[in-house]
């Protein structure tokens, strides 16, 4: 005798849940390309599979969506950093942090907009925008280094000097927006000098969306003292800061336009330079050369990395980027071995994905690359 299978009462009635639908292949393999790590190598080596893959990883849609998907909760990759020196007219260089031989950019794919002998300086880099100033024609450039786009920007009236600047994509914490497109976003730019006495300090902002300068704030302090040019500003949240000669922060809110110096902390050395952004003390010795003698133990910050708590710093053996959180350490190139480096670090970030020809914009450096 054959069993009969005898119905639940309790699923009378009730209709199977109807399958999901299955992606369509394209829409699957844009989906699988999406999560490539954003590595520069990455793209271009994928793009060498087949036709059908280099038109997907070509389309600005996609590449738009790749940087979304990797900006969304990190910022954009390390591709290196600047290192520009203590003097005026000298060009900064540019240095590539990967490890890889495929993932390292050339110094010239990243060559400044540079005029010998009209006093340039580079004061920094944020958001993939990168600024420079020329005290001689009173004016400042922000400069795209991945798309060579540059817009100049003339002082505010009256301004002859400047001591310091820094510059951010104005979208920054703005819901969905993602660093790496900050040249299709409007910008905030902000100048810093000091009086003719140095107990007086003026900043001024620029929002590119206006167009126009805002009020100049100013601030007196106690004793005469002057922005360390050498020392790259540090965005904290709604205010970029600065450090004065004897360790005090210059603290310019850009949201209320209001100027402020927050004093070093009594207990603190002149040397502790940035005490209030971070505190935390990391033991030294033993991670570098044996042996030194001679003040050649001495270490220099020359750097910050806003985006992942990392600082650059300069030794007598070489120059290093510490991560504050892991103690983790990365050797960079140093030009001048046995002394102390008196170069600024600039790290910059971005998708290097540029032009509508994927094979143009990210395999040309890469052949230059292989060709060194």
């Amino acid at each position: 005798a054959c069993s009969q299978r005898v119905p639940n009462p309790s699923l009378a009635g009730m209709s199977r849940p109807s399958p999901a639908p299955a992606l369509d292949g394209g829409v699957l393999l844009e989906e699988i390309l999406l999560r490539l790590p954003p590595q520069p190598s990455s793209l271009p080596r994928a793009s060498l599979v087949c036709t059908r893959w280099r038109r997907i990883l070509s389309d600005p849609g996609f590449r738009r969506r790749f940087r979304e998907h990797h900006g969304r909760n990190n910022p954009p990759p390390l591709l290196g950093f600047f290192e520009k020196e203590f003097r005026v007219d000298k060009p900064p260089i540019f240095n590539t942090t990967a490890t890889g031989e495929r993932d390292r950019i050339p110094p010239a794919r990243f060559s400044a907009p540079w005029s010998l002998g009209e006093g340039w300086e580079f004061l920094g880099c944020r958001h993939g925008l990168a600024l420079l100033i020329c005290r001689a024609r009173r004016e400042a450039i922000v400069w795209d280094p991945l798309t060579g786009h540059r817009r100049r920007v003339a002082f505010p009236p009256g301004w002859k000097s400047v001591q310091n600047a820094a510059v951010m994509c104005a979208a920054a914490g703005q819901d969905g927006h993602v660093h790496g497109d900050c040249r299709f976003s409007p910008f905030r730019l902000a100048l810093v000098r000091g009086g003719s006495n140095g107990t007086r300090h003026f900043a001024c902002l620029y929002e590119s969306e206006s167009g126009v300068w805002g009020d100049i704030a100013s601030v007196e302090t106690e004793h005469s003292t002057s922005t360390c040019i050498a020392n790259p500003s540090v965005l904290l949240r709604n205010s970029f800061c600065w450090l004065l000669s004897g360790g005090a922060i210059l603290e310019f809110d850009f949201q209320n336009q209001s100027l402020a110096v927050i004093q070093k902390p009594a207990d603190a050395h002149a040397a502790d330079y940035y005490w209030s952004f971070y505190v935390k003390t990391i033991q030294l010795d033993g991670l570098f050369s044996p042996g030194p003698t001679m003040g050649q133990n001495a270490v220099m910050m020359q750097g910050y990395n806003e985006d992942t708590d990392a600082i650059f710093l300069s030794t007598f053996f070489g120059n290093y980027m510490l991560q504050l959180e892991t103690t983790q350490f990365t050797n960079l190139p140093k030009t001048r071995r046995n002394c102390m480096s008196s170069r600024t670090f600039y790290p910059y970030r971005n998708f290097y994905i540029t032009c509508n020809s994927l094979s143009l914009s990210v395999m040309t450096p890469l052949v230059l690359a292989y060709s060194a």
